[in-house]
C-alpha cells in the first residue's frame, strides 16, 4: 500500500514584478516581470546594473517547480 503525494499547488505568478536586492543601498538593480499560461511561464527582464534586458521562458512542473532558460544581454565593455 502506498500513500498518494498530494500535488502541489503551483505558485500564480503571472503578472507579479520582480527586482533583484541590491548589494549596495541605492544601486541600480534589474528588475522584471513573469508571466504565466497554464503551465507556459515566461518574464521579462528590464535593465539595470550592467543589465541591458533579458528574457526566460520555461515549463510549470506538477510540483510546482519551474523548469527554464534564460538569455541575458549585458552592456558592453
Amino acid at each position: 500500500m502506498s500513500a498518494a503525494v498530494p500535488e502541489a499547488n503551483p505558485p500564480d505568478v503571472d503578472g507579479v514584478w520582480f527586482q533583484l536586492v541590491p548589494d549596495e543601498a541605492g544601486a541600480n538593480t534589474p528588475y522584471g516581470q513573469y508571466h504565466r499560461d497554464g503551465d507556459l511561464i515566461w518574464a521579462e527582464f528590464y535593465a539595470g546594473g550592467s543589465l541591458r534586458s533579458g528574457r526566460l521562458v520555461g515549463h510549470l512542473q506538477s510540483d510546482g517547480s519551474i523548469e527554464a532558460a534564460y538569455c541575458l544581454l549585458t552592456a558592453a565593455r
